[in-house]
């Protein structure tokens, strides 16, 4: 079998890429996601495999719904509910409802860097960023390589250290406001928070990352994600993902190849050998068309020369009888008329399907029934019939 020229190239293209992802080395990705799908170091899935056995008793629910989502839910007992996002900032019907459920006996963690306008001003906190603050007084905002955090419980000696750029918010509030801080970052700066509210607590966080991978895997570090998730009871837990990775879309297929890398690019590579076919290969392919010349009149050809012949001899009455027989033979075989009578009737029938005018067949066979009577015609009278059957055959 003959490949053909243009599906060489990529096919070569298509075979390199398959050998780069099996041979060469994955890059890791510092994508921060807080998924707990994700096995990259910003992502919180080994969080998901550690805290299911504390929970699995009592229940463990992943979600991606919202606080206001969650307040329909046929479960009206007390739970503790869990959201790990970059920025929290839920609208008024969230921020009523996560209240609503914590009077009534609920506990919610929040960990985030940003938690917007509305819980700002409801819970009287403030954010601070380390870094951007620096940015703006000195320039240099990334002076030091990593920074610490020291938590209340069990002791505050101990520290555990994350990059600097890691952890740059904490929070502030009015000594008064009735927060309780249970942990601190090297600047003596609350960074872990909680308050009672009803039968209820809220805990803020403003160090999502230590509940990534990296973290928790990083020397004793996972015990400070320990120690706040510790602030949570024994009760059922909601993990809500709505904050930081949405609501969720379809996974259609083409979505799905998309999303992967591998896919994605024998995707591209088929596209592009599909456009490359139909740019160089796909051209429009057609046989010669053969012109035909339309058909000759050969009655009227095989009339002429029988004609030439015998007005070459000068038996012109021959020559017009024969012309004659043709011509009733032609009407009987192309307009399947009777010949043997000439009359009204028959003159409108030859006209009609002959497309002649009726004058020039009365004036013809008129002609012919002269002609036929006589026993020798001249040249003049042959031409003329001629001409007149050559009118009504044309």
């Amino acid at each position: 079998m003959k490949i053909n020229k243009y599906f060489i190239i990529p096919l070569i293209l298509l075979a390199m890429l398959v050998l780069m992802e099996l041979f060469f080395p994955k890059p890791v990705s510092w994508e921060v996601t807080l998924s707990s799908d994700d096995k990259i170091p910003y992502g919180t899935y080994i969080l998901k495999k550690t805290i299911s056995p504390v929970f699995i008793e009592n229940q463990l629910e992943l979600s991606r719904k919202s606080f206001y989502e969650m307040q329909d839910s046929s479960d009206v007992q007390p739970s503790n509910y869990l959201v790990i996002a970059e920025t929290f900032q839920p609208g008024k019907h969230d921020i009523d409802a996560m209240l609503k459920k914590i009077e009534e006996g609920s506990h919610v963690l929040i960990s985030s860097y940003l938690f917007g306008k509305t819980i700002y001003d409801s819970l009287g906190i403030k954010t601070k960023d380390v870094i951007l603050d620096k940015l703006k007084n000195t320039g240099n905002p990334l002076e030091f390589d990593s920074t610490y955090i020291q938590k209340l419980f069990p002791d505050k000696t101990a520290v555990y250290y994350y990059k600097y750029e890691d952890l740059p918010v904490s929070f502030s509030m009015d000594s008064a406001s009735g927060w309780e801080v249970h942990a601190w970052n090297e600047n003596d700066e609350p960074v872990l928070i909680s308050m009672s509210f009803g039968e209820g607590r809220l805990i803020l966080n403003s160090t999502p990352l230590i509940f990534t991978n990296i973290y928790l895997l990083k020397q004793s570090n996972h015990k400070v994600a320990s120690m706040a998730l510790s602030l949570l009871p024994e009760l059922p837990l909601h993990w809500s993902e709505f904050y930081s990775r949405g609501r969720g879309e379809p996974q259609t297929p083409l979505r799905y190849i998309l999303s992967t890398l591998p896919l994605k690019w024998a995707y591209y590579v088929l596209i592009f050998s599909v456009l490359f076919f139909i740019l160089f290969e796909a051209k429009r392919k057609q046989r010669p068309i053969r012109v035909l010349t339309p058909p000759r009149n050969d009655s009227l050809d095989f009339i002429k020369t029988i004609g030439n012949l015998y007005f070459e001899k000068g038996d012109h009455k021959n020559m017009a009888t024969k012309k004659i027989t043709y011509l009733l033979e032609y009407i009987r075989t192309h307009h399947h008329l009777p010949t043997n009578r000439y009359n009204t009737e028959f003159f409108i029938q030859l006209s009609n399907k002959s497309g002649k005018p009726l004058v020039n067949i009365e004036a013809l066979f008129t002609m012919i029934e002269i002609l036929n009577k006589k026993e020798k015609i001249v040249g003049d009278e042959l031409l003329i019939l001629n001409r007149k059957i050559e009118a009504l055959l044309d």
